[in-house]
């Protein structure tokens, strides 16, 4: 059988049950964690919290990040803007996984979403 999320392969008996799929044990603990804890793009105190944290700090640009945050900050801001699906594949991250990365880039205000025509797009602050 397959993992319903990422589409490995595994025996039924490796498999767990969440939100009515089959899973992985990578991707049940991934989707348990996403379940108590979602990320927040949009918020505005968590915004205000870091740029007062950074400010202290005298974090500037990507210091302070990790460093998949700095390296898909790095790229973005490199190509001027990518598609998500550009980034999670040069990066060998889920979408959720870049959700979460970009929820704190944003907060940081360094990167942000852009609509143009039909496509979103992810581009430096």
């Amino acid at each position: 059988m397959k993992c319903e999320s990422c589409g490995c392969e595994i025996s039924t008996d490796e498999s767990f049950e969440f939100d009515g799929k089959k899973l992985c044990e990578d991707c049940y603990m991934d989707a348990q964690i996403d379940a108590s804890q979602p990320s927040k793009v949009c918020d505005p105190m968590a915004v205000q919290l870091v740029k007062n944290v950074r400010k202290t700090l005298g974090q500037e640009g990507a210091e302070g990040l990790t460093k998949l945050q700095r390296e898909i900050y790095e790229y973005i801001k490199t190509k001027g803007q990518a598609l998500p699906k550009d980034v999670t594949n040069r990066f060998n991250i889920t979408l959720k996984e870049l959700e979460n990365q970009i929820a704190v880039l944003r907060h940081c205000e360094l990167v942000k979403g852009k609509q143009i025509g039909n496509d979103f797009y992810l581009a430096p602050f």
